[in-house]
């Protein structure tokens, strides 16, 4: 495990947890399940209320323990990660692996146990539903 020595300011922190989306005054956002586009609402230059349709794509963080759920057979026990990656790639959901590994190949406890595989569908909310 390593130290933190690097510590990361809160104005980055911030920008990461609000996204990088330069759109001003946004009031909400909708979107059904079978949607593959979300309502934007959002107020304009004179305070009028708008929508706009923007494509959506839904995404999920997982820990490493719940990602292995996905390709574990619970009658038998058994992994086939690759069987589960083609089902996966089928339906149209890929999934990313934060790197969490500094160059000498260390990280921390929470690092490793935490968030750190994200599950994104190409299409609509109801591709998680099947898994």
């Amino acid at each position: 495990m390593v130290e933190n020595k690097n510590k990361i300011s809160e104005d980055v922190i911030n920008r990461f947890i609000q996204g990088r989306d330069d759109q001003k005054k946004i009031i909400s956002m909708e979107c059904g399940y079978s949607d593959e586009l979300v309502s934007v609402i959002y107020k304009d230059d004179n305070g009028d209320k708008m929508i706009t349709r923007d494509p959506f794509y839904p995404f999920l963080w997982a820990k490493q323990s719940g990602a292995k759920k996905l390709f574990k057979n619970p009658k038998t026990g058994s992994q086939d990660r690759e069987k589960l990656k083609k089902r996966l790639e089928k339906v149209g959901i890929k999934v990313k692996s934060l790197n969490i590994y500094t160059p000498n190949g260390d990280t921390t406890h929470r690092m490793e146990n935490g968030f750190r595989f994200l599950f994104i569908a190409k299409k609509t909310h109801e591709l998680f539903n099947v898994y």
